[in-house]
């Protein structure tokens, strides 16, 4: 876990330190036959290195998890459900609040569920509270007040689908998330690997909750995965944008200027922060509703790379691999890869190609001065901001993942929504051959 983690960490719930901390399970080099092989008795998750010695096989196994410890038991639980859920889900929710409070936490509910279920929790004799969910409370800590300090959950439960998630990470911005538990009741769910159902409830949802054995001591360790989110940091110009600038009719290789070539960097000394982001998914730039190719500069790490000719891009993380990005043709990504991934939108440009780069990235987008429009930015699909000439976009990895608890553990959970969300690699097998 980085400092910038720990740092936010120190802030949560005016304590020193939040009721949880990430431990990672390692196991390194382990020796094993061909035939264990086929037996697949081997449990590690993914291989370094092979070499073939005879009958058996040396390989350096890095098989790493995450698992979500508890200090104490969960004290307070925010649980979020669709706004228009039907009936069935309603009932779930109303459940789940009576075995939060049954397990000796708080409940939680924010508008409009909260409306919805109060009098059936009256009548289960459960008293729920009311979040208030404002912005501010996560993002001015220092400004609230100790009682406003108190709606900061341990836990927070989302009943729906990925929009409802994207919608809890938007809550916690520049701020340390809680373990989120994520419940399948949306169209796809690829993100939620619970089941909305009773049985899976009881089974997998409770001991999140508390232990089995000992009701007073804090629930047992849990898979947890750390999802990478991307800062994104917009800058405009402090004085506005110029517009007396040249442009040439026949022009048609934008690039960046002699002296930011030179130094391999592009200058925002000048430019003022007027928004900043953490994405679950993705950040599209893209050319808005002009008829025109959007015209984008892109910078890593003081190296020009190119300027990008489409429709648009998309920066992704490894979760939001498997949403726009991989309909505009970019890679699937497993979740815990340390890297972020640059697709292009319709290059006008047939050897332009999506990019892998590391978490240690940073990413620089300039809208070209002479650019023939303006570029517009989307935020995990949620928030549209408009992107002038002359504005930048620094991307870089978030130091504040979002913990969401795993069904099973992260190569298992990833699969199996692959399979039931995307039907990957779904077709009839080939049929033997019989000779002649």
């Amino acid at each position: 876990m980085n400092n910038g983690v720990e740092k936010e960490f120190s802030r949560y719930a005016n304590t020193s330190q939040p009721p949880w901390y990430f431990k990672r399970s390692h196991r390194e080099t382990s020796l094993f036959s061909a035939e264990d092989e086929k037996q697949n008795t081997r449990k590690s998750e993914s291989v370094a290195f092979a070499e073939k010695d005879g009958n058996s096989e040396v390989r350096c196994v890095v098989a790493s998890q995450h698992f979500l410890v508890w200090r104490r038991r969960p004290q307070s639980v925010l649980i979020l459900a669709k706004q228009d859920a039907p009936d069935a889900d309603l009932t779930l929710a109303a459940e789940f609040a009576k075995a939060v409070t049954d397990a000796g936490s708080q409940v939680w509910l924010a508008q409009p569920l909260y409306g919805k279920i109060f009098n059936a929790l009256e009548a289960m004799g459960t008293h729920a509270h009311l979040w208030r969910s404002k912005a501010d409370v996560w993002n001015t800590y220092d400004s609230i007040t100790p009682v406003e300090r108190t709606q900061r959950p341990d836990v927070v439960a989302t009943l729906g689908g990925d929009g409802l998630l994207l919608y809890a990470n938007a809550l916690f911005q520049d701020t340390s998330p809680p373990p989120i538990v994520a419940i399948a009741a949306g169209s796809m769910g690829f993100l939620a690997p619970f089941d909305a159902d009773r049985n899976d409830f009881h089974s997998r949802i409770e001991p999140l909750l508390r232990s089995e054995t000992n009701p007073i001591l804090p629930p047992n360790p849990w898979p947890v995965s750390l999802r990478m989110r991307l800062r994104c940091i917009l800058r405009e110009e402090e004085e506005g944008i110029s517009q007396d600038y040249t442009r040439d009719s026949n022009f048609t290789q934008f690039s960046l200027d002699d002296q930011e070539r030179q130094s391999g960097i592009i200058d925002t000394t000048n430019q003022l922060v007027v928004a900043v982001h953490e994405c679950l998914n993705e950040v599209v730039i893209d050319r808005g509703t002009s008829r025109f190719l959007s015209a984008v500069q892109c910078c890593c790490n003081g190296q020009v790379l190119t300027t990008i000719q489409a429709d648009g891009c998309i920066v992704s993380t490894p979760t939001g691999s498997t949403a726009y990005s991989m309909s505009a043709g970019g890679p699937m990504l497993h979740p815990s890869s340390p890297c972020m991934l640059l697709t292009p939108i319709c290059p006008h440009s047939l050897s332009f190609r999506p990019i892998v780069f590391p978490d240690s990235a940073q990413l620089i987008f300039r809208v070209d001065p002479r650019a023939r429009g303006d570029a517009w930015i989307t935020l995990d699909g949620r928030t549209k901001l408009r992107m002038k000439r002359g504005s930048t976009l620094e991307v870089i990895a978030s130091p504040l993942p979002l913990p969401t608890l795993l069904r099973y553990g992260n190569t298992a959970d990833w699969f199996d929504a692959l399979q039931k969300s995307l039907l990957f690699n779904t077709r009839p097998l080939q049929k033997p051959y019989i000779g002649e």
